[in-house]
This record gives structure tokens, sequence and C-alpha cells, in this order.
């Protein structure tokens, strides 16, 4: 089995008008709702990327009902139960992955972390590698978005107690599976639950694009 997981850099949304059109273009009038609701233009454009990106996703795997339901944890999901997906943002990307199965994506940009805010979500074990890696900032955040989309994967996202589990440990390991994209200044993780083949492709989006996704 293969999993798609699309990136796409939202900087083009930053013209007004292409940013309406698109949002116009996108088919669930609550993720329109919920975009016009953010009051930075940077987080609208995060969350229309991501909403564009699913909405193509979906269509390229001939899914027909677009219909979308929130579960209790608050994880969306298709009424239908079709396909399964995951979407994440950060900096100026957003990301979907779709798999017929349980899927848990994590997108984040690589930077200076700021240690002592984020290690108390780390096990001991994980905390001793990150300080003895020679990139340490990175394997931080290999680390994190193993963390992270190991729980968008079970449906609990960050919530569950993720100081628990040690993402370094083989046997975790072993338990489910992850494939990482270094994608420009950005780490990808996929989390799937048996080993599968991930394929990472960049999306360019235009106005043209996000018309031809509405019809």
């Amino acid at each position: 089995m293969t999993v798609l997981c699309r990136y796409l850099d939202v900087s083009f949304l930053n013209d007004e008008r292409i940013f309406q059109h698109c949002l116009n273009a996108l088919p669930w009038e609550s993720r329109r709702e919920r975009i016009t609701a953010f009051r930075h233009p940077g987080d609208r454009n995060l969350s229309l990327g991501a909403g564009l990106l699913l909405e193509r996703m979906l269509k390229e795997a001939g899914v027909k009902d677009l219909t979308l339901k929130t579960e209790a944890s608050g994880k969306p999901v298709l009424v239908s139960g079709e396909l399964q997906f995951s979407i994440s943002h950060s900096g100026t990307m957003a990301v979907c992955a779709v798999s017929a199965e349980p899927i848990g994506v994590d997108a984040e940009r690589i930077r200076l972390i700021r240690r002592n805010e984020i290690m108390r979500f780390f096990h001991p074990q994980e905390a001793a590698l990150i300080r003895q890696s020679e990139q340490l900032d990175l394997e931080l955040l290999r680390i994190w978005t193993r963390k992270e989309s190991y729980g968008k994967r079970i449906g609990s996202g960050i919530g569950y107690a993720m100081k628990q589990f040690c993402f370094s440990d083989p046997q975790m390991d072993a338990s489910v599976h992850f494939q990482e994209c270094l994608a420009e200044d950005y780490l990808i993780t996929v989390c799937t639950e048996r080993e599968t083949h991930v394929q990472f492709l960049k999306t360019e989006c235009s106005e043209e694009w996000c018309a031809s996704a509405a019809e």
C-alpha cells in the first residue's frame, strides 16, 4: 500500500483576490467559516491551503461524497469512511496525507527550539538522545513530529500522555511506522499502522488550480 502526502507553500494566498477565489471554491461551509474567523492572515492561509490539498487529494482518489463530520476528539473524518486523512501546517507550509488506513501527519519548520518549554513532553530516554545529537534541534523535531503524528493517527492529538511513550525505543517503533521528509526548511513525518511506502509530493498551486478543484 502506498500513502500519498502532498505539501504546499501557501504564500500565493497572500494575494487577497486569489485567497477569496480559493476560499469560495472550498466545498465545506464549516471550514470556510473557521478560516475567516482567524484574525491572523497567515493562519487563514494555512487553514485554507490545507483544505485545498484535502479536497484535491480526495477527488484524485475518486471520493464522490466529500461530506465531513467531527469526531468527539475533534478529528475531522469523511462521513462515508471511504478514506482516512490527516492535515498539518507550519510556517507557510500546509500538508495533507491520505490513506485507506488510519494515518497521522505532522509538519514543523526547522528552527531553534526553546528546549525548556518542550522537553517536558519527552521521555527521559528521548531527552538523553536529543542532548547527545550533533543536530540537536533536528533530532528534537524528529521525535516531536513522531509524537504529534502518532497522536493524530490514534485520534487524540497532543492530548494523550506524550511523555509516557518513547519514540526512540525500538519496541515502540515496531508497533507503528514512521516516514519523514525534509522539504526545504521543514520536517514532515507520517505515522502509519504498519510499514508503508509514503510518497511525498510538492504541490504547485494557482488560482486556476483552485477553480478546477471546484468543478
